[in-house]
């Protein structure tokens, strides 16, 4: 991968992205710290900036890796960006996957951020994984930054509280009775509760500033 990005490409990633051209030269050379001068990322290198970066710093000290709850919203979060699912991350889609939360648009995240939750990957969100997903985000977020009103802070740092929450979430949700949440049906969540794409967009927010390098002003529009 050369060191510096070309015109042609930063003018199609630029008008493709909801980024601007120095945000964009930023990610190049973030990436290419973290591909080692390849052309994409896999899994490894990945988890190994994120630790290093410091986003996640709840590992197991004896080990040094990951909560087993984190692993998994981890490897959620890489899938969310590789988009041909190839368990690599081009940096295409290094750029469109984090472009995606700069708007703030739920139409535009929507499909990212249920990926995110959606931990087994087989479309469809269940209890324990929407349970994993926030308490994971939860452990990395700056809960005060939040909209004001949108979050009791103290409510999602105690467990017993929020899997009420989420259960109730699930069941309210889950118009076909299947004990988990489809595509449509986790929209329809996400449109009652804004906190389910907020914990998601700051997350991505805080990745953007201490693992991408990159420094944006997101505004957050829900659906009604």
């Amino acid at each position: 991968m050369p060191k510096r990005i070309d015109m042609k490409t930063l003018g199609r990633l630029k008008n493709d992205t909801n980024l601007s051209k120095p945000q964009i030269k930023r990610l190049h050379n973030r990436f290419r710290e973290i591909s080692e001068g390849k052309w994409t990322i896999n899994k490894e290198q990945f988890y190994a900036a994120l630790k290093e970066s410091g986003v996640y710093t709840n590992d197991d000290s004896e080990t040094g890796k990951f909560h087993a709850s984190d692993w998994r919203f981890i490897e959620s979060f890489f899938d969310s960006l590789d988009r041909d699912n190839q368990g690599k991350i081009n940096f295409r889609e290094f750029c469109s996957g984090i472009s995606v939360f700069a708007t703030g648009n739920l139409g535009d995240s929507l499909e990212c951020i249920f990926e995110m939750y959606n931990l087994a990957g087989d479309d469809r969100i269940t209890e324990e994984e929407m349970l994993d997903a926030i308490s994971s985000m939860s452990g990395v977020l700056n809960l005060d930054h939040f909209t004001p009103g949108s979050v009791d802070t103290e409510w999602v740092k105690d467990g017993a509280k929020l899997r009420i929450w989420v259960k109730q979430v699930v069941e309210e949700a889950d118009v076909s009775k299947t004990g988990s949440l489809s595509y449509d049906e986790f929209h329809a969540a996400v449109a009652k509760h804004p906190l389910l794409q907020e914990m998601a967009s700051q997350f991505v927010t805080e990745c953007c500033k201490d693992f991408f390098h990159l420094r944006h002003h997101s505004h957050h529009s829900h659906s009604k």
